[in-house]
């Protein structure tokens, strides 16, 4: 049974430029002084920290969302039409919208993927999410950073064994590169909190052979006591070197395990341990894992990473 539900519609001069109550599975409503420039933005009257809705041009038609729960008001997936879809690119592009408005939009376009009308003709495809991703590349907040390259990982995982994963790789890298190369490796006094997280968030993303070249020689030196990792990049920092690890990295790890003096350290080395590409090196984790040596969250843990990635 349909809900009714209250929506509110903003553009780019107005927040508030038509709220009214949907009653009905569809609905048509003028929008009244909108001109092509502008871009249009729908969301729950109630709370518009939800993911908004997607209207089509003016007359605005509202078509039922793919995803309803008639039990949680406001928990939609909608479709933006093409043309307004650009519209909203640019906007990101710009800077025009609010920060609160990002997450919503890329969540649901990569939800649109998947649904329904994605295979009538009516939805939105990869490339529809690599051209939002693009819109992004100025983009500094650390929250928006984690969903873009949550989205990433996705498709880096779907496509992995495909053809067309050597063609993604250069495409994610010239989204990262800006704002890697802004903030560096080096930590800085102006940081704040979310910009050493982000760092150390991007560099695990960031596949470049320098930067695998640069957390290799941070690790050589941490490992042979020339200098210590920082404490906000170790981690980023042991799983760049596992992924591309091999048996002398492994033992190094594990040698980092025995070694280790605070359940922090100890916790670094367990996440990571699973990224090691070696069908050997797996086979010898797997025996470690199922050991007295590791406590079952850990093993639980450890499982779970190799599960995913293989």
């Amino acid at each position: 049974m349909w809900s009714a539900v209250p929506i509110t519609i903003a553009t780019s001069k107005k927040d508030n430029a038509l709220t009214f109550v949907l009653e009905k599975e569809s609905d048509t409503v003028v929008l009244e002084g909108v001109g092509p420039e502008e871009w249009i933005l729908v969301g729950v009257a109630c709370d518009l920290s939800l993911p908004p809705l997607v209207p089509s041009p003016p007359p605005l038609l509202l078509p039922p969302p793919p995803q309803l729960n008639p039990n949680r008001e406001g928990d939609y997936r909608v479709n933006y039409p093409q043309e307004i879809f650009g519209r909203l690119l640019e906007a990101l592009k710009k800077g025009e919208l609010k920060e609160r408005d990002h997450i919503p939009i890329m969540e649901d376009t990569v939800a649109l993927v998947g649904c329904y009308w994605a295979h009538t003709g009516g939805g939105k495809n990869t490339v529809d999410v690599l051209k939002l991703l693009q819109s992004y590349i100025n983009e500094t907040s650390f929250t928006i950073w984690d969903s873009i390259t949550d989205t990433l990982s996705t498709i880096n995982l779907l496509l992995g064994n495909t053809n067309f994963h050597p063609a993604f790789q250069p495409c994610a890298l010239s989204l990262l590169r800006p704002v890697m190369s802004r903030l560096g490796w080096k930590p800085r006094e102006t940081d704040s909190t979310l910009d050493s997280m982000l760092r150390s968030m991007l560099i695990q993303q960031y596949e470049d052979q320098s930067v695998v070249a640069e957390a290799r020689r941070q690790f050589d030196d941490h490992i042979s006591g020339r200098s210590q990792i920082s404490p906000d990049l170790k981690g980023a920092v042991y799983l760049v070197v596992a992924r591309h690890g091999d048996e002398k990295t492994y033992q190094q790890m594990m040698e980092l395990h025995e070694k280790a003096e605070s359940s922090e350290e100890l916790a670094k080395v367990h996440c990571v341990l699973g990224y090691f590409q070696s069908k050997d090196i797996i086979a010898q984790l797997l025996d470690f894992t199922f050991s007295c040596e590791l406590g079952t969250p850990h093993a639980y843990r450890r499982l779970t990473l190799l599960a995913h990635y293989y």
